[in-house]
């Protein structure tokens, strides 16, 4: 039997969600959103029970069950993280996992009653992931024995070569690639240095006799920037990409090694000071949300030492007009991911720390993304970009000379 994989396809406000969750209602399938934390439940200590908590009623014995999570597990090769807490992954792993839980279906497929696998819609479903777990997602889509379907902001060609059907539902609300962007105000100059930097996601509990040991996910980090640098950090799912930036924005202690920005230790500075000397964009920009309209949210600490009329230019650069008192979390996912860089640059710090800054960006997004970055580095701010976006690297490549950092689990 021939199955469907349809590739939905669109710049931002085209409608791929609500396509996507039409084509799953169509086929009495399943519709699984963008945001793989929000499909992590919470509820259980292990990835694996995470993974079975769909079909764990429906299959006929604990053995099937095991069967059918390890099998997988090993598709999309996280079997080493199965005994992990869900909740404590990096953000490529997350999305493996959400899409793990879907795809157990077709592996327990046998056990549940005799009934089909049911079709599946994914969103955005290779954000995040690096070249390798790319290749195994689409491997999974290929077999699935279903009607399959995904949406993607910027398809590569092996999304194109799988796909079956493709969707192309155009500009919708896209802002033109040559939409005005801002200059900046001088940063204070800060230089971002480490040495023998070791690094965990885990904080030490600190007992009173003695702290807590802790293993380092990576070690051995050296780097330096100078006022004006731009870095691009890479490495595979799961090396620490995250954990670094965090590090550098002084929110974990480092393990071992010497970090400082402008001369400081950032873990050691209360939190007015960090955010003085680094701003962090992370993968989920909801995080950063707190006010209840776009332009209260951007006044909001160190947002707040910002002219008006740079707040509001910076906005406008990344929103649709009128977007100012619209809550944050009724911006589309991506708006999000813009507004928190707005704020990020608004807020004035040194150095700019971007964790998968175009995540389900279209192409006109992106390129916004790349200038505001050669923006901040141009009034003398520094920046460290984590990606896997190779599109993000060369338009950054047209503004600035790049550096470059991969991370390993060795350092």
């Amino acid at each position: 039997m021939t199955y469907v994989r349809t590739l939905i396809t669109g710049s931002r406000g085209a409608g791929k969600s609500a396509r996507l969750a039409t084509w799953a209602q169509e086929r009495q399938g399943l519709f699984v959103p963008s945001n793989p934390q929000a499909l992590m439940t919470g509820l259980v200590p292990t990835v694996a029970e995470e993974i079975a908590l769909g079909v764990e009623q429906t299959v006929t014995s604990r053995e099937e069950l095991h069967r059918a999570v390890h099998a997988v597990a090993a598709d999309l090769g996280i079997t080493d993280l199965l005994y992990a807490h869900p909740l404590q992954l990096s953000g490529g792993q997350t999305q493996l996992v959400a899409l793990a839980a879907y795809l157990v279906l077709d592996r327990a497929r046998g056990q549940i009653d005799g009934l089909d696998a049911p079709a599946l819609a994914f969103d955005e479903p290779l954000l995040g992931l690096d070249d390798a777990m790319r290749t195994r997602v689409l491997a999974a889509f290929s077999r699935y024995p279903a009607d399959l379907a995904w949406a993607s902001a910027r398809p590569q060609g092996d999304e194109e070569n799988l796909a079956t059907e493709l969707q192309d539902l155009g500009q919708g609300a896209a802002q033109p690639v040559e939409a005005p962007l801002v200059a900046l105000p001088t940063r204070v100059t800060a230089d971002v240095l480490a040495r023998d930097l070791a690094i965990s996601p885990v904080t030490p509990a600190r007992r009173r006799w003695k702290k807590q040991a802790v293993a380092p996910v990576a070690t051995g980090i050296n780097m330096g920037l100078a006022p004006g640098d731009c870095l691009i950090l890479t490495g595979p799912n799961g090396a620490g990409k995250s954990t670094l930036l965090r590090t550098i924005a002084g929110l974990l202690p480092p393990v071992s090694g010497q970090l400082t920005i402008g001369a400081v230790p950032p873990h050691q500075q209360d939190a007015p000071a960090r955010v003085a000397l680094t701003q962090l964009v992370a993968q989920t920009p909801a995080h950063h949300f707190l006010a209840p309209t776009v332009d209260a949210d951007m006044q909001l600490g160190s947002g707040n030492r910002a002219e008006p009329a740079l707040r509001s230019s910076l906005r406008d650069t990344v929103l649709p007009e009128g977007s100012g008192q619209t809550h944050p979390l009724d911006l589309l996912p991506t708006e999000q991911h813009l507004l928190a860089l707005a704020e990020a640059l608004a807020a004035g710090a040194p150095c700019l720390l971007l964790d998968e800054p175009t995540a389900g960006l279209d192409t006109p997004g992106l390129q916004q993304v790349a200038a505001l970055i050669a923006a901040h580095c141009t009034a003398q701010g520094s920046a460290i970009v984590a990606t896997h976006d190779p599109e993000l690297t060369d338009a950054l490549a047209q503004h600035l000379p790049l550096r470059h950092y991969r991370l390993d689990s060795s350092g």
